[in-house]
């Protein structure tokens, strides 16, 4: 079964969830709509666009601000009655289908590749893992895997113990430099506002064997996504990147966790 690789997706079995399927279908109406909207863009209407989603428009088309929050705007209705129709008749099949809706036929996972995975997910003594090198399949004992943990956060080269969590502290050191940039015109309102990131998240550690070497050690990963510092980096990655393509160097791997 772990044969299938850690992105498999089996087919659900389980009876469909109507908020999240009504969730779903207004997201796809509101897209549907917005590439309705700006389908003839022009000169005039590209301030209009930068306050929707640009998903649908090229960056050919428009020079919208990349680091700038989605709006939540959703276009109005038209007076298309084919696409009002076209919306309603999918909203319409949609109720009837998810409340009728009966388990897939044909499922890509046996009985007991289901009892497996089931059994594998109880299972409190082992960690899966995709490997450092190669993207297999790792299971490790869990002892094994937190005994490695430790033995690299111990590196005092590399790491150091703090009394309490940084976040709140790195997140205003962010927030004071962005409005040193702001009030010297450095980046504009929108930027400011989308680099700043009001809801952060502690890094987290964790490693992934190197099933290729003796004793297997972990390589080590910070996922730094929604930390403090996780939108500047990109922003300083972005430019950084338009630097290297304007001296024709190679392009520059965006490992915004280590920035």
């Amino acid at each position: 079964m772990l044969k299938k690789g850690l992105k498999f997706c089996p087919t659900n079995n389980k009876p469909i969830n109507l908020v999240q399927a009504y969730t779903d279908f207004n997201i796809f109406s509101r897209r549907v709509r917005l590439a309705h909207h700006f389908h003839n863009l022009t000169e005039e209407s590209e301030d209009e666009i930068d306050n929707a989603d640009n998903m649908f428009i090229s960056q050919e088309q428009t020079n919208a601000n990349k680091f700038k929050e989605k709006s939540g705007w959703t276009p109005p209705v038209t007076h298309h009655r084919e696409f009002e129709y076209f919306l309603s008749n999918i909203d319409s099949q949609m109720q009837t289908t998810a409340h009728n809706c009966k388990k897939p036929k044909h499922q890509n996972f046996n009985k007991k590749e289901w009892q497996a995975m089931t059994s594998l997910h109880q299972n409190t003594e082992i960690v899966i893992q995709q490997a450092g090198k190669g993207g297999a399949v790792v299971i490790l004992n869990r002892a094994e895997y937190i005994n490695e943990c430790l033995r690299q956060l111990k590196n005092r080269k590399y790491y150091l113990p703090t009394p309490t969590d940084l976040t709140k502290k790195h997140a205003s050191e962010v927030e004071n430099l962005l409005k040193h940039c702001r009030q010297k015109g450095t980046i504009d309102q929108d930027t400011y506002l989308y680099l700043k990131n009001k809801h952060h998240r502690r890094p987290t550690f964790y490693i992934l064997p190197k099933i290729h070497k003796p004793d297997r050690p972990g390589r080590p990963i910070i996922s730094a996504i929604d930390s403090p510092t996780d939108r500047i980096s990109q922003y300083v990655d972005h430019h950084l990147n338009k630097l290297a393509k304007a001296v024709s160097l190679p392009q520059i791997v965006p490992e915004w966790s280590i920035l």
